[in-house]
């Protein structure tokens, strides 16, 4: 970064990365409630027919084991920013940019990776609780 913008624009990352451990935090407290209600206008022909939007039991089953994996996605975003946040208070936010810009990646990375793993354990849950259901179904 140039070094007249680069206290600034440490800052707005650190910001960024805290607001995105925000959301993550948010929708996991959703999903492990189970409660995120389907929005049939967002989804497109792919999401409608996938296992996960089969039925009211299978979108619960999928939301909550997401809820780990967006759990720890969250927890990185904010340790991220932490470790930027500390960076700048000891080496001062101008001199701290490339070090921010590399924890950026890192959390970033991690988020990324709990993000796909939080989709697996969500569809595998999906798939369990269809097959559930398929053995409960009197036919």
């Amino acid at each position: 970064m140039d070094s007249e913008f680069a206290p600034v624009g440490s800052g707005l990352l650190v910001a960024i990365l805290l607001l995105l451990g925000g959301m993550l935090l948010f929708f996991a407290l959703s999903a492990r409630r189970g409660k995120p209600e389907r929005n049939y206008a967002t989804a497109d022909g792919q999401d409608l027919r996938s296992v996960i939007w089969t039925s009211e039991a299978t979108w619960r089953a999928a939301h909550r084991a997401n809820a780990p994996w967006l759990f720890a996605a969250s927890g990185g975003a904010f340790a991220g920013g932490a470790a930027m946040i500390g960076a700048m208070i000891v080496l001062g936010a101008g001199e701290a940019a490339s070090i921010v810009l590399s924890v950026l990646c890192v959390a970033l990375g991690w988020v990324i990776v709990c993000g796909t793993c939080a989709g697996i354990a969500g569809r595998a849950a999906a798939k369990r609780a269809r097959a559930q259901e398929a053995a409960e179904s009197p036919d």
